[in-house]
């Protein structure tokens, strides 16, 4: 729970489970089968990320904008609340 969940433009995968924390894109390490340069036997996340949204009902173009850098204040609290409370605000 990084407090700022971006699962509506990554396909419905969590870009934290990515060994790296990237929010933005696959790190260029990843390996030519698809899987993570850190951990070979996991799938990289943003290659999931991509897949899946391809796949979705409604192709939104929004996994490819820039995220902005996590804010780790945030960690541990309710992204929809800090919606909500305007504590996202880029």
């Amino acid at each position: 729970m990084c407090g700022q969940c971006i699962l509506h433009s990554t396909g419905m995968v969590c870009p934290m489970g990515c060994p790296k924390t990237l929010r933005n894109g696959p790190c260029g390490g990843v390996r030519s089968d698809g899987n993570c340069e850190i951990k070979p036997d996991m799938k990289c996340v943003w290659v999931r990320a991509w897949d899946n949204s391809t796949q979705m009902a409604v192709f939104t173009e929004s996994i490819q904008d820039i995220q902005p850098q996590l804010d780790r204040s945030l960690s541990g609290t309710s992204a929809w609340i800090n919606e909500l409370g305007k504590k996202n605000d880029e």
